[in-house]
């Protein structure tokens, strides 16, 4: 949250971006009330019979921050839920390699 925060900062959103964080698997009801124009999120993408096979360099990193659910896409399937549920008409959502806006 640090660095997302200087982010803002350095790009002039400060006054309009909260960085947050929530574990979005537990914690949805954190999110009751709350409106949302954009969610920006890098989750766990791998599948956990992959993971064995990746190099030392990655397979350093926490394993939470590695295993994306049985079929590698958990944290997807709740981003894009709640990205449903709490974000207005024009919004966007951004996640490696996915980009979905509503109109």
């Amino acid at each position: 949250l640090e660095i997302a925060s200087k982010n803002a900062v350095l790009n002039g959103v400060d006054r309009r971006c909260t960085p947050l964080l929530i574990d979005v698997l537990e914690e949805e009801n954190r999110l009751l009330g709350m409106q949302f124009d954009a969610i920006l999120s890098n989750p766990p993408y791998i599948r956990p019979e992959v993971i064995e096979g990746l190099s030392e360099e990655v397979k350093n990193e926490p394993y939470a921050a590695l295993y994306g659910g049985e079929d590698g896409l958990i944290f997807y399937n709740k981003i894009i839920r709640l990205f449903v549920l709490f974000c207005p008409v024009l919004s966007d959502l951004h996640l490696p390699n996915l980009l979905l806006c509503t109109t």
